[in-house]
């Protein structure tokens, strides 16, 4: 029983963080009707950046993502502007032929810098467990899995004092009309 309760443990942190993955898909798709093949790519480059600031500098990885961040929002920012807003309005196949290319393009590239190796850092909770009834979780995994789960549990706001999904759909639909507007606003322009 023992057994069957610790996989289960890792199945929910290891679920948690594909969830946490899968909510900016879901979200990219949601609001911008994109479908996004390189989304996975991009986490990638956040992982590679971690790493080669511990490598380099020796930066804890979980220091190093408010620094990963931002260039990988500049990076996301250079791409929308070079490629997904030039599929919009075209053929939905566009912008799936665009972002698998991506895709591959940036899988290549990264085989090609760093090869093929497992790579992986040491962090302050990289061996760390806690005992909770018997089931041994990992300390890293479940900062991780709790942090995905307040931050999307509270539309992200992290410093929200409100229960928790009290108004995370108000705040997705706030998005998605935003966006929508948006998009509305430069489909009109680029029609003048």
């Amino acid at each position: 029983m023992g057994l069957v309760l610790q996989i289960a443990a890792n199945g929910l942190l290891l679920g948690g963080w594909y969830a946490l993955l899968a909510v900016g898909l879901t979200l990219i798709f949601g609001v911008l009707r994109v479908v996004n093949f390189a989304h996975a790519e991009f986490m990638m480059l956040g992982m590679y950046g971690a790493y080669w600031l511990r490598v380099g500098f020796g930066l804890d990885p979980y220091v190093s993502v408010f620094l990963v961040t931002p260039v990988i929002f500049l990076l996301g920012t250079l791409v929308d502007r070079a490629v997904i807003r030039r599929s919009i309005g075209k053929p939905d196949v566009t912008v799936v032929f665009a972002t698998l290319g991506l895709s591959i393009l940036l899988q290549n590239a990264a085989l090609t810098l760093w090869r093929a190796d497992i790579r992986s850092v040491t962090t302050f909770a990289s061996g760390a467990v806690f005992d909770l009834g018997g089931v041994r979780l990992s300390v890293a995994m479940t900062v991780a899995f709790g942090a995905a789960l307040l931050y999307t549990e509270n539309g992200g706001d992290c410093t929200s004092d409100r229960l928790p999904l009290t108004d995370f759909r108000d705040h997705l639909d706030d998005i998605r009309r935003s966006a929508r507007k948006c998009i509305q606003d430069r489909t009109d322009t680029t029609r003048m």
